[in-house]
């Protein structure tokens, strides 16, 4: 408890155990820094995480913390009131974060001797993805077989040739240990009859046919005339110049004058010469 106030002539005292928690909370954390090991409990399990408390502490070790493997729910890796160890990340103000899988060894440090490009693994399909499907090779190690790798056909779906569950065999076509990535083919390893390999000339062909169709129609379009839509009649007046029977001026045709000369008494020229023999003047 936290005296928060004393009224020694009332002879009250308030206290406040929330106030003398949080100051406790703020002394344990300031003796905290990364790297440091601690072990607890499991306090709590959300989707994003699971809640480890220690020493009067509660920190949350994010599900990418959890372990090196692809982890889709923190409940199948753990149950409130499981003992873990766990390694400080992260020390902010009152937020602390915390890592169980960064005391275990990474298990990617060494992926690229045991997996090399062209060796044939197997491992049971644990998840799709609108791209294509992914083996659990190991423990917190899975590889992607593509779309294009599942079978010598097209295939849209990775669930029209493949079940969850299922195990099979497939054959290291790349790696990348900085991403974390490997990249199998299920159809590396699979025989070629005939019926398979009239089927993939077939798609090639359809393929090809509709590459050139495509590439003819935009040709065409490039090629066919540009027709302008048709210009809108300009408001100017047209070229020339007005005089009228009863006077004795020219105007400039469209001039505010001009304009002012009825129909029936107007007359036009094309040059100020032809209206200037006319009798005309400026």
């Amino acid at each position: 408890m936290k005296i928060i106030t004393m009224d020694e002539a009332a002879g009250k005292i308030v206290v406040s155990e929330r106030e003398a928690m949080a100051e406790e909370r703020a002394k344990a954390l300031e003796h905290l820094k990364n790297g440091d090991t601690k072990e607890g409990i499991i306090s709590g399990i959300v989707k994003f995480g699971l809640f480890v408390t220690f020493e009067g502490l509660e920190g949350l070790v994010h599900i990418s913390e959890i372990a090196w493997g692809h982890v889709k729910n923190p409940s199948e890796h753990a149950a409130v009131g499981d003992r873990v160890k766990v390694k400080i990340i992260g020390v902010e103000g009152d937020k602390l974060s915390l890592s169980i899988k960064q005391l275990t060894a990474d298990p990617w440090e060494a992926i690229a001797e045991r997996y090399p490009v062209g060796k044939k693994v197997s491992g049971n399909v644990v998840r799709f993805a609108d791209y294509g499907a992914f083996l659990q090779l190991e423990k917190d190690i899975s590889g992607l077989v593509h779309l294009t790798e599942i079978a010598h056909h097209k295939v849209a779906d990775p669930a029209q040739a493949l079940k969850i569950g299922q195990k099979v065999e497939a054959q290291v076509i790349n790696i990348d240990v900085d991403e974390r990535r490997i990249g199998l083919s299920i159809k590396a390893i699979l025989p070629i009859d005939k019926e398979t390999l009239e089927r993939i000339k077939k798609e090639r062909e359809e393929e090809e046919a509709k590459a050139k169709e495509e590439k003819a129609g935009k040709a065409e379009t490039a090629t066919q005339p540009q027709v302008s839509p048709p210009a809108e009649e300009e408001a100017s007046s047209p070229a020339g110049f007005v005089a009228s029977k009863t006077g004795k001026k020219y105007y400039p045709a469209g001039s505010t004058a001009a304009e002012k000369i009825k129909d029936e008494n107007r007359v036009t020229f094309a040059t100020e010469e032809e209206a200037q023999k006319a009798g005309y003047s400026a």
